[in-house]
Parts: structure tokens; sequence; C-alpha cells
């Protein structure tokens, strides 16, 4: 699936086009696991008026491609970029707990900073005669589903916790 968007200058011309293509799993079950069970016990050790029994029921992490380009992609173009964005476990799709609380946190490289990921995907683009594509990042997208959250809409001091970033 890809879908786009565009950054404008201050006369509202078009600076540069991007295109999200979801990707693939990010952890293996093993490491899913592993982080799901850490930030369980991260909150059940989180001071009472933060968690208040708040858990986690699911992790799913998965890739998020940025295509930078100097305009709109062509079909053509999209299809190529899709093709090449294809790597690894296909993310698994499930359908949330009734009544948990679904929460999703991108984590990306910092604005500005070029990720060595980035180099080498953009450099295969290039060679791909992609030539409208200025820059490939990859982020991870993390889903969880929470149960029994509390509190005040995550305006605690322990920036630590998940808590923080777990609303109604």
């Amino acid at each position: 699936m890809a879908w786009a968007g565009h950054i404008l200058d201050s006369r509202g011309s078009t600076l540069y086009h991007y295109t999200y293509f979801a990707g693939s799993q990010a952890l293996s079950a093993f490491r899913n696991q592993r982080l799901l069970d850490a930030v369980n016990a991260a909150l059940q050790s989180a001071p009472a008026s933060a968690s208040v029994g708040a858990r986690l029921t699911a992790l799913n992490a998965k890739y998020l491609h940025v295509v930078c380009s100097h305009r709109a992609l062509q079909p053509h173009a999209e299809e190529q970029l899709r093709q090449l964005l294809q790597y690894g476990e296909v993310a698994p799709s499930r359908q949330p707990m009734p009544g948990a609380t679904q929460i999703e946190l991108f984590v990306a490289p910092r604005v500005g900073t070029i990720s060595p990921w980035s180099s080498k995907a953009s450099d295969i683009a290039h060679n791909c005669d992609l030539a409208s594509v200025v820059r490939i990042e990859r982020a991870v997208a993390y889903q969880f589903e929470c149960e029994n959250l509390t509190g005040d809409n995550g305006n605690h001091k322990d920036k630590a916790t998940l808590v923080q970033h777990c609303g109604k």
C-alpha cells in the first residue's frame, strides 16, 4: 500500500513529493515478545499514579518506507519502488481486541540525518533509473494495544515509560 503527500514552499509551490510504502515485519517473534515483556515490566514498576495496572496486550512493529522525490511518482516508478521495498517477512494483520486502546508510534532517524540504510537504498533506486527519487528512508511503526489505561492522558514526568504516550 502506498500513500502520498508533498511539502510546499512559502509561495505554495511543491518542493518535494513524499510517497509512503508499508513494509515488512521489523522484529522477529522473539524480539517482539521480549519488547512486549520489557514494556509491561516497566509499566508495572512505574509509579502507581502513572500506570494503575496498565498493560500491553499486543505489540507489532513494521517498517515504513518514505520516498522523497522531485515530483509525484509515475505508476511504473511506484511499482518499481514497491518491488524494491518488499523484503523480509510480511507484517501480519490482526484485528484489535475489543475495548483495548490502540497506540501507534513512529521511530525514524532525526531530521537532517541520513542513515546508512537510506544512502544504500537511494543509490539502488538511482541505479534502477529512478532519477526523480531524492532519498528513501526507513522508519519503524510500533503498534501497541493497551488495557486498563487511566491517568492524565500522558502528562507524566517519567518519560521513560510508555504511559506518557497512552491516552484515552
